[in-house]
C-alpha cells in the first residue's frame, strides 16, 4: 500500500504543488478576476437565475435532479477514473493510469477547498428565502451557496482529463455544463456561485492534470530506456558469443 502512495500518488501531489507554485502569478490573477468579476455581476444574479430556469417545467426539474444526482463525484467521475487507472495498468500506458489517479486528487482537494470556503462565507443558497449577503462561518446547509460543490467538482475532473486526455473534453465538458444548469434550475447555486466553482475547479485541476501529464511522459521515457539498455545488452551477449565460437 506504501508503495502505491509513494509511486504515484505523492509525486502526483508534489508535481501539483510544483505547478501551482510555478505558476503563482497566474493563479492568483485568475483568483482575483473570478472574484472580482462574481462581485460584480451579483447584482444581476437573481434575474440570470430566472433566465437559465424553467419554473413551471416538470421534465426540466426532474432532468436537473438526475443530472445533478449523477453528477456526484463518486457516482460519475469515479466510476471513469477507476476504468482509466485499470486500463492504464492492464494495458501498461501510464498516461491512463495518471489521469484516473490525478482525477481523483483534483476532485478530493478541490472538494476540501469548497468545503472550507462555504462555510467560510456563509452565502445563502437561493432556495432559503434568506437576504442574499455573506453571513460569514454558518454551517447550515442553507449558507453553503458558493462556490458551488458541483460546479467545482464537475470542472476540477474535466480540466484534469482535458490536460492529459484533451480528446476526452468533447464529452467532459457538456457533462460539466450541463451539471452546472442543473444546479440553478434547482436553485441551488446562483450564477456567480457556478462561475466561482467553474474557477477553483479549473485551477486545481490543470495543477494535477499537468503532474499527471509530465509524470506520464517521464514514466514512458524510463520504459523506452529500459528497452533500449535490455536490446544493447542482447546484442552485446550476441556478439561476446560469436567471438567465442
Amino acid at each position: 500500500m506504501f508503495n502505491i502512495l509513494k509511486q504515484n500518488i505523492f509525486p502526483l501531489l508534489v508535481g501539483s504543488w510544483k505547478t501551482f507554485r510555478s505558476h503563482i502569478t497566474n493563479y492568483l490573477a485568475i483568483s482575483i478576476i473570478a472574484i472580482l468579476l462574481a462581485v460584480f455581476l451579483s447584482r444581476w444574479d437573481d434575474p440570470w437565475l430566472e433566465m437559465f430556469r424553467y419554473p413551471d417545467s416538470v421534465w426540466a426539474h426532474e432532468l436537473a435532479g438526475a443530472l445533478s444526482h449523477w453528477g456526484e463525484p463518486h457516482l460519475s467521475v469515479l466510476p471513469v477514473c477507476i476504468f482509466l487507472i485499470a486500463l492504464g495498468v492492464w494495458r501498461k500506458m501510464p498516461i491512463f493510469k495518471y489521469a484516473g489517479i490525478a482525477c481523483i486528487l483534483a476532485v478530493l482537494v478541490s472538494g476540501l477547498l469548497v468545503n472550507i470556503l462555504r462555510p467560510a462565507l456563509g452565502r445563502p443558497r437561493p432556495s432559503s428565502g434568506l437576504p442574499d449577503k455573506l453571513y460569514f462561518f454558518e454551517m447550515n446547509y442553507n449558507y453553503h451557496g458558493t462556490p458551488s460543490g458541483h460546479a467545482t467538482a464537475c470542472a476540477s475532473a474535466s480540466a484534469c482529463l482535458a490536460v492529459v486526455l484533451p480528446v476526452t473534453a468533447i464529452v467532459t465538458v457538456p457533462y460539466t455544463l450541463s451539471v452546472c444548469w442543473s444546479r440553478m434550475q434547482l436553485k441551488r447555486h446562483h450564477p456567480t456561485d457556478i462561475l466561482l466553482g467553474l474557477a477553483l475547479g479549473e485551477m486545481v485541476g490543470v495543477a494535477f492534470g499537468g503532474a499527471a501529464k509530465e509524470l506520464s511522459l517521464g514514466e514512458n521515457l524510463k520504459d523506452e530506456s529500459d528497452a533500449s539498455l535490455f536490446m544493447a545488452s542482447l546484442e552485446s551477449e550476441s556478439k561476446t558469443d560469436s567471438l567465442k565460437s
